[in-house]
Parts: C-alpha cells; sequence; structure tokens
C-alpha cells in the first residue's frame, strides 16, 4: 500500500522578503508576491486529487492554505506542522544577528545548532517533534494523497530524517517558498522514496 504526501513550502512572506527571523511568532503574512506564488501553486495542485489536507495554524502558512484548499475541502491543523522555534531571536534580521553575534550566525550556518539562544528548540527537539507528526499523519491516512502546508524548517527535516543525514547537514536540503516537495511511503516494506524535490516549476513563470 502507497502512501503519497505533497509538502509544500508556504508561499513568500514579509519576513521571508526582509529576511527576518520567522519560527514559531505569527507575525509575518504573505506579500503580494507571495499571493501570486500561492495562486500558481493552486494552479499546479488542481490537477492532483487529494484525499486530505494538512497545514500549520500559523498565518503565513494559513493564508498559504486557503489559497490553494482544493474545493470543499478541510484544512485540518497540527502545531507540530510549525516552524522551528528560534526564541528569543524570532523577529530578528539575518544580518543584525551576523553583526551583533558572529560567532552564533556562523554556528547556525555551518550546523543548524543555536547554542545558548534563551528558548530555541534544539536540532533534536525539532526532529522528534516533525518525525512524530509525520509518522502520524502517514499512520492515519495509509494508502491515501495527503497534502501538507507547512514550513521549510520542517520539510528540510523530515528530507533529512529519510536520508539518514546528519542533523547539522540538513541546511544542504534547500526549500524555496511555493516549492513542492513529495514524498511515497510504501507499507508492506515500510521505505520513503522522494519522488519530487523543492519542485518550483510552476513558479517559472514569474521569474
Amino acid at each position: 500500500m502507497q502512501t503519497t504526501i505533497f509538502l509544500v513550502r508556504h508561499a513568500e512572506s514579509d519576513y521571508n522578503r526582509d529576511e527576518r527571523i520567522q519560527g514559531n511568532s505569527d507575525f509575518a503574512k504573505l506579500t503580494e508576491h507571495g499571493v501570486r506564488q500561492a495562486e500558481m501553486l493552486k494552479a499546479r495542485l488542481d490537477k492532483e486529487k487529494f484525499d486530505i489536507m494538512y497545514s500549520s495554524p500559523l498565518r503565513r502558512v494559513m493564508e498559504t492554505a486557503h489559497i490553494i484548499k482544493p474545493n470543499g475541502m478541510i484544512i485540518l491543523t497540527d502545531r507540530r506542522l510549525q516552524e522551528r522555534d528560534f526564541g528569543e531571536l524570532e523577529g530578528r534580521t539575518w544580518d543584525d544577528i551576523k553583526k551583533e553575534k558572529p560567532g552564533l550566525y556562523n554556528e547556525y550556518i555551518a550546523t543548524k545548532e543555536l547554542p545558548g539562544v534563551k528558548g530555541a528548540e534544539s536540532s533534536e527537539e525539532l526532529q522528534k517533534r516533525v518525525w512524530n507528526c509525520f509518522k502520524d499523519i502517514i499512520k492515519e491516512n495509509l494508502g491515501k494523497k495527503v497534502l501538507i502546508v507547512t514550513h521549510g524548517g520542517f520539510i528540510a527535516m523530515v528530507l533529512a530524517t529519510i536520508t539518514n543525514t546528519p542533523l547539522r547537514l540538513r541546511g544542504r536540503f534547500h526549500l524555496d517558498n511555493g516549492s513542492i516537495t513529495v514524498i511515497n511511503y510504501n507499507d508492506e516494506n515500510k521505505t520513503f522514496n522522494v519522488k519530487v524535490y523543492n519542485d518550483t516549476s510552476h513558479l517559472e513563470s514569474e521569474m
């Protein structure tokens, strides 16, 4: 029995545009460009027939989800689909962090760790949350085609876990705003296959 999971990263937010750290904060909203991305996403995803849809409850994701939602489908939310908690860094720009705390900035770029950042979620904590959520969604929807609208950090962690990539190297999985990643799960042999990774072909007309 095969389960197909479409993982969609939310469209561009104002925090993405300004290179501001979003994390678990809920102030970011879609830009006009982001709305156009979501509309192109919908045109692409309308070619699919989904059985169920999940979304992170954060505003930038819910705005994306409501635009791309198949007609008549209910959006189920799960807080475990949220982005990594960056603690006291949320709302700051990466440029500010680079200037004020170059050691921390370089450590994050190299390893994705956030040593000494108050309230920040560790890589191990993030992986546990993400993987438990991903497994639960699959278990509840075996044999179905599932649409999940979430964050880059969530998708990267799923990919790192599936491919046994060390957590410190998960930054190699780059996910663009409005991208689609498709993973197949075979319940007979308990294996995962990354069928599509960071597909943005549906956005090419905006370039």
